[in-house]
């Protein structure tokens, strides 16, 4: 069987490991977050994700009200999706906090004798003599091991794995829904509700974040490409790594800072190593700042060869080449926080924050205008036409998309054998449209605790009027004479006739264009933020 892989960016194997550092120091962290918007928006980040969980009217007021301190319509957009992306991007300090809000002590023995071998404790604890302390660690450990290792890579993923064991292991499993929590008073359907509102809501639990909540949304690189422009990149960088200081050196070796923890210095805030004595000056901060910008234009040119678009750029500048084909393929999430002993911020964290001032301040100022990239559903079928040809194929974990497919033959939930060259992307029908709508800032595992087709029923997923469809809806069909259920996304509806073409992912055709099928049409869900 033929092998079908994504679209830009290039998905060739990157060997080489340049980085021109490997942390953002405490003033380079104060640099990034002087770029965000307006002091009340962290604030008002917090109540737009609370109003994922109310109901739709009260959301669109709390959208106006963003978008009244906004400086503009677009900002507000911005604003809302980045509320949203605390679900889309997990934290794991906060997870384990909510689990540790809902339960007065989730770690019993049988999940301590499971899990605390690998959470680096001393094998001669008990869990008799363990304290409150260990315990957390211990769940903390879990969590952390679940969202590197467990897709999908949500919120809920950790709790379901604690409680469950496994994931769901069926596009329409829902058995695990009635399944009772040890210390909560009702069934582990009502215990992930209640999760999915603490984790967004509590301040014990907000407080305990481990990442900054103000923007984690990757840019759409592949689907709606920035304009690259040489001098506006080089100024970003400079902006959020030394605040445009060429001579910057409080981390360098001159100033006797320890060689082991990367000195860092100059306007590029390259490495010692990395700097490697370029054009015969030490450390770059030596260098005058025309052998500075070359040598970052020089890296620049680099990262745009391996990965073809700009939103790559601050990637690699904080993880390098090699930690950025990491991400590309799937092993390290956005999420990741490579070194946290001095790293203080995920890899999408500064991603976005660098993308938001290179489209907001420094394409401006050098003449260039930024694109106007799609928004909710538009975002949502814009990443789905990219898909097309993408092969089906019902088996965890690989059926969301990412990760690739490893080559060969496995078995589906069903029983069906599938066989696709290594680094093929598939999909099945709901594990497809989970992916679009993350292209939104919607995840619905997170914020509905939806992994098969039939999850999409949920009173709380918004009806959409029948007779007023729109591109992005969710067109939900009743199990085959088989027990098969499937979901399909709205594609566009034909004026002239009134066919609704879809665009899906079926067995017979993959991730294709169809027309929806009325006779088994049970539900029309429309995301909140459509």
């Amino acid at each position: 069987m033929s092998s079908w892989a994504a679209p830009a960016p290039e998905w060739r194997t990157v060997h080489s490991q340049w980085s021109p550092r490997s942390r953002p120091r405490a003033r380079a962290v104060r640099a990034i977050t002087a770029t965000s918007t307006t002091k009340g928006m962290k604030k008002l980040v917090y109540i737009v994700v609370a109003a994922l969980l109310v109901p739709i009217a009260l959301l669109m007021a709390i959208v106006v009200a963003v978008g009244a301190v906004a400086t503009s319509a677009g900002h507000a957009v911005t604003v809302a999706a980045t509320a949203v992306c605390t679900y889309a991007n997990p934290d794991p300090e906060r997870i384990t906090a909510a689990m540790e809000q809902l339960t007065s002590d989730p770690v019993d023995r049988p999940h301590w004798d499971t899990y605390s071998p690998a959470a680096g404790l001393d094998p001669g604890v008990t869990f008799e003599s363990s304290s409150l302390e260990q315990r957390h660690q211990v769940l903390l450990s879990t969590v952390h091991t679940v969202l590197n290792g467990t897709p999908p890579h949500s919120v809920t993923t950790p709790p379901m794995v604690w409680w469950h064991t496994t994931m769901p292991g069926d596009n329409d499993d829902t058995s695990w829904e009635t399944e009772p929590v040890p210390g909560w008073d009702g069934t582990l359907a009502s215990y992930i509700d209640a999760f999915v509102e603490t984790y967004a809501t509590n301040p014990v639990v907000l407080a305990a974040a481990s990442s900054d909540p103000d923007g984690c949304l990757p840019p759409p690189g592949a689907v709606c490409p920035q304009p690259v422009n040489n001098d506006a990149i080089l100024s970003t960088i400079r902006a959020l790594e030394s605040g445009d200081d060429f001579t910057e050196s409080s981390h360098s070796r001159a100033s006797g800072y320890p060689s082991s923890s990367g000195s860092p210095s100059g306007a590029y805030q390259y490495l010692f190593t990395s700097w490697n004595r370029y054009r015969g000056y030490d450390e770059a901060y030596q260098a005058p700042p025309a052998v500075q910008d070359a040598r970052a234009a020089q890296d620049v040119s680099a990262v745009l060869a391996h990965f073809g678009s700009v939103d790559w750029v601050p990637v690699a500048w904080y993880v390098g080449l090699g930690g950025a084909a990491k991400v590309r393929d799937g092993e390290w999430p956005l999420t990741y926080i490579p070194n946290p002993d001095y790293n203080h911020i995920s890899i999408g964290d500064y991603q976005t924050k660098w993308m938001r001032h290179y489209t907001t301040i420094a394409l401006p100022a050098v003449g260039v205008q930024a694109v106007d990239c799609p928004q909710g559903a538009e975002a949502v079928i814009a990443w789905a036409e990219t898909q097309i040809g993408a092969p089906y194929a019902a088996i965890d974990p690989y059926r969301f998309g990412a990760p690739p497919w490893p080559g060969g033959t496995s078995t589906g939930s069903r029983g069906d054998l599938y066989t696709f060259a290594a680094g093929t992307v598939v999909y099945d029908c709901s594990g497809f449209v989970i992916t679009a709508w993350r292209q939104a800032g919607i995840d619905f595992t997170g914020q509905f605790g939806i992994y098969g087709s039939q999850g999409f029923l949920t009173s709380r997923l918004p009806d959409a009027p029948r007779s007023a469809l729109q591109p992005g809806d969710i067109a939900v069909y009743r199990p085959s004479a088989s027990g098969v259920g499937h979901v399909v996304l709205i594609h566009h509806i034909d004026v002239a006739t009134g066919i609704v073409a879809t665009i899906e992912a079926s067995p017979s055709y993959g991730v294709h264009i169809g027309t929806l099928d009325w006779s088994r049409v049970s539900a029309i869900k429309r995301p909140p933020q459509a």
